[in-house]
């Protein structure tokens, strides 16, 4: 099963378009941005991209890189990782463009060596707090940013 996740996300990067050749890239990753929160109003307003100041972030699930652009403009101290080759490459090319950064806390990983280990503990897409170890026995702090009923800008 997991192998089908991975192949299904690697070939379709969750908030990845095709890049109009009229577009030059800092207007491609601005449309990107701009598709992800118009579509999903909600996510500036409950995700904490300004609160994670000085900190150091964990995303689970990179997808295009929209939510990583957004806690680097707050001062986080960006890591993430995702299931998948394509959307890690994606996002090391446009936070590297984007911010010069450099992108070695990126990877390719799954969150299960992560996840809490209680059975009922709430999913999560950020973590703030010690840098990851990518082991259970390492305690990271979570603050959850788990977007609630995302309402989308055509009402559905």
């Amino acid at each position: 099963m997991k192998d089908l996740i991975e192949k299904i996300w690697d070939e379709n990067t969750c908030g990845v378009i095709e890049q109009d050749k009229r577009l030059n890239k800092d207007e491609y990753y601005d449309q990107l941005s701009k598709n992800r929160y118009d579509e999903y109003l909600d996510i500036k307003k409950y995700a904490p991209f300004n609160d994670c100041k000085n900190k150091k972030v964990l995303e689970v699930g990179l997808g295009a890189g929209c939510d990583a652009a957004e806690l680097i403009k707050g001062g986080a101290e960006y890591y993430g990782i995702d299931v998948t080759q394509n959307s890690v490459d994606f996002v090391k090319e446009r936070l590297g463009y984007s911010f010069n950064l450099i992108t070695d806390n990126i990877s390719k990983n799954d969150a299960t060596s992560i996840m809490p280990a209680e059975p009922n503990s709430p999913k999560f897409r950020a973590v703030c707090g010690e840098p990851p170890s990518f082991t259970r026995t390492k305690k990271v702090p979570i603050i959850d940013i788990t977007i609630p009923t995302a309402a989308k800008a055509n009402g559905r």
